[in-house]
């Protein structure tokens, strides 16, 4: 023991002496703060985010300072010519063996401390809660300790066995390999995710640890089987280590040791078999998903679908201890409008067990193949005016799939972790329109496409370990009972995760978003909130048409869609990435969401004098609705046209796209908003308001038509609001 303590304070002094290595930790932590202290509007803030695009590429490039410390340890003596001498001691390969790697290891964790120093500091700053950063640091921590053990310890093995420079040389390659290599050209580009346990840092460029509000704690389950694998592959490691340096020198354990490895070897492949088994059934069940995907070449759009619609959803659903979710759920579905001709099929994700199916109370024999629920139309009963359905499953576990290079977790039950979106049919949806199709062996989802009837809904969560946020109102009751509630309603999701709410005194509206957007999303609301005092003031505003805005990355979630913008229930979800965030456009159209109950900001039914998109008719109705935000813009915030153009980013959006005018092909492009320009510098802008509040009391929405998909928006013609200007405001 005495003997291996010597060692390790000789190599702790050596590593103390030199001219290099103490000054890698502090230059790192030097650099994280650097890159923590630069993200400023227009792109996201996200603290988390930018520590993630840290940790994946400067934490990478820390691993080859780990492999070059491994090679240069046992070279500068263990595998010199010039320290042969030392081969006579007697002491056991082991000693200094281990020494150096506890050593190598405690130097590397200065990298650990000093990014836990730095992200707890700007953590701090950010007033996170002291739960979840705690659980942030520990899971970092944990990455950057076992990333540096396994890079440390396979350099020192390859020092070992490789003799003179071209060590560093395969160093270097292994390093390059083991990290970005690995990561783009064989797991994503191959789709060989069950290779990540080998991937040094297991920190990659495209993963599910993006996301603070799931990532690294969903993936708890594959990180405990994936770790104990590395365990005894380290293990592994350092036995052939000491191997390969006893071939240098007589040694009376060297069969023992190398039996040990042997033994390790054979260790390491029973430690890989639960990893492998988590893998096997996450690619069964991407091809259990592919078989049920519609074949999108084959189909080629000609497809019809069955679509009805449900009058109300009545739906528990109830975590048993054992993390199993059992949901109950009971439809009333208006006899008026169901086929009459073929089976009656519903949609329920395949990733839950089918119990039970009653219809108008009675028990009945159901068809299930894949995400498809069928009744026969025999079972309808004319006679009631409504007919129920009364269905039994049970699920929840990760439903996991890729589409092209990317993972997804469509929908999860997970402790206090939560994602059922609607879109991934974790209730039954009516219809038979598909969750994805395939082009060849690639699946898409689309799901969240699938045409959206309004319902009724009453679902009552209990049983759930933690907060659940709901697309509609949702209260907390005794007992652990969480209720949401609503009606016309397009759809339910559910969010339970690493999620705080941010508020602002006297508004109703509230985010929903992770810790690490808390700076961001509070500046958000604020303006929401300034915007919609101003407009209460003229406009009968309604209070609740929006009363939450989530916010978090969907890149690996739900449906998969990076860039997600979706207006459901009395919520908008926004999904978020560096470059999507809560900015100017997302704030127009949450403002349109509050205003006119859509998100639609790029329409225009103008059409340059022709007939609009899709034959409809020539309408300035799209014009009216920004002109609404532009007379904020001007009379509540006090700019200038020209400070609206250069300051606020949505000079596109605001000025008129289309020539209009009385005559539309005059090439007038700004009739409205410079009319508004020259009613607000003559004091007239209460008329201005006069005139858009006749207009959005008369309605200004935008819907989608349910006869031909067509939108459906109020005509308002060049004349009317010529006419119309000249009344209210004057010439």
């Amino acid at each position: 023991m005495s003997k291996g303590l010597a060692q390790f304070r000789l190599e702790l002094r050596l590593l103390a002496r030199s001219r290099f290595w103490p000054w890698l930790p502090l230059l790192f932590g030097v650099w994280m703060a650097f890159s923590l202290s630069k993200p400023a509007p227009p792109v996201s803030q996200d603290l988390y985010l930018y520590a993630y695009e840290f940790h994946k590429l400067q934490h990478t490039l820390s691993l080859g300072a780990a492999m070059l410390l491994g090679i240069v340890l046992v070279k500068r003596d263990l595998r010199s010519p010039a320290y042969e001498w030392t081969g006579s001691f007697p002491v056991s390969s082991f000693i200094p063996f281990g020494a150096k790697f506890a050593a190598g290891f405690l130097y590397l964790s200065l990298f650990t401390l000093a990014m836990d120093a730095v992200y707890a500091w700007f953590a701090w700053r950010l007033d996170y809660p002291a739960g979840y950063l705690v659980r942030e640091l520990l899971f970092y921590t944990g990455q950057y300790e076992w990333s540096y053990a396994v890079t440390l310890l396979l350099a020192m093995v390859l020092a070992a066995g490789i003799p003179g420079r071209t060590a560093y040389l395969i160093g270097f390659c292994a390093w390059v390999f083991g990290t970005y290599f690995l990561d783009v050209f064989v797991i994503s580009r191959q789709r060989l995710f069950v290779l990540r346990t080998f991937h040094l840092s297991q920190l990659q460029l495209n993963t599910f640890y993006e996301s603070e509000v799931w990532g690294p704690w969903i993936q708890a389950g594959e990180r405990t089987a994936s770790r104990l694998f590395v365990l005894v592959f380290l293990l592994l490691l350092a036995a052939v280590g000491i191997v390969l340096l006893q071939r240098a020198r007589p040694s009376r354990s060297a069969r023992a040791w190398a039996a040990g490895s042997l033994v390790l070897l054979l260790a390491s492949a029973a430690a890989f078999v639960p990893y492998g088994q988590l893998w096997a059934a996450r690619y069964k069940a991407q091809a259990a998903k592919l078989e049920a995907a519609l074949d999108y070449a084959a189909d080629n759009g000609t497809r019809s679908f069955t679509t009805f619609g449900v009058k109300e959803y009545q739906i528990q659903a109830r975590q048993t201890d054992s993390g199993t979710v059992r949901f109950m759920a009971l439809l009333r579905l208006p006899t008026e409008g169901l086929p009459t001709q073929g089976p009656l099929p519903f949609t329920l994700n395949q990733a839950y067990t089918v119990k039970q199916v009653k219809w108008n109370g009675k028990e009945i024999p159901v068809s299930r193949r894949h995400d498809l629920l069928v009744i026969e139309p025999s079972r309808l009963d004319p006679a009631l005016a409504e007919q129920t359905l009364a269905v039994e499953y049970e699920g929840g576990t990760p439903d996991w799939y890729y589409q092209g290079e990317t993972e997804v977790m469509g929908s999860f039950v997970k402790d206090e972790y939560v994602l059922l979106p609607s879109s991934e049919a974790w209730y039954p949806l009516p219809g038979d329109e598909p969750l994805h199709v395939r082009n060849g062996r690639e699946l898409i989802q689309v799901g969240g496409g699938r045409k959206k009837g309004s319902s009724d809904f009453n679902v009552t969560l209990e049983g759930f370990k933690g907060r659940v946020y709901g697309t509609l109102p949702g209260k907390e009751q005794p007992a652990g009972r969480q209720v949401y509630q609503g009606r016309n309603a397009d759809g339910l999701s559910l969010y339970g995760g690493q999620l705080i709410e941010v508020t602002t005194p006297g508004e109703p509206l509230q985010v929903i978003t992770s810790p690490g957007n808390r700076k961001e999303a509070q500046r958000f609301l604020d303006d929401i909130a300034a915007e919609k005092r101003y407009y209460r003031t003229w406009l009968p505003l309604a209070e609740d048409t929006l009363q939450q805005i989530f916010y978090f990355p969907t890149a690996h979630w739900g449906e998969g869609n990076y860039a997600k913008q979706e207006l459901t229930g009395k919520s908008t979800v926004i999904g978020e990435t560096k470059n999507h965030n809560l900015d100017d456009v997302q704030k127009t159209a949450t403002v349109q969401a509050v205003l006119f109950g859509d998100v639609d900001i790029h329409s225009s039914f103008t059409g340059s004098g022709e007939r609009p998109p899709g034959g409809g008719p020539v309408s300035w109705a799209a014009e009216v609705r920004k002109a609404i935000r532009y007379l904020y813009l001007l009379d509540g915030k006090g700019l200038t046209p020209e400070q609206v153009a250069q300051s606020d980013g949505l000079a596109a959006m605001l000025y008129l796209p289309e020539p209009l005018g009385t005559d539309p092909k005059n090439g007038n492009t700004r009739y409205i908003t410079e009319g508004i320009n020259r009613a607000v510098a003559e004091g007239k802008a209460d008329k201005v308001k006069e005139l858009l509040r006749n207009y959005y009391e008369k309605g200004l929405g935008i819907r989608e038509s349910s006869a031909d998909g067509e939108p459906a928006y109020p005509v308002i013609t060049a004349e009317q609001w010529n006419r119309d200007w000249k009344r209210v405001v004057g010439p």
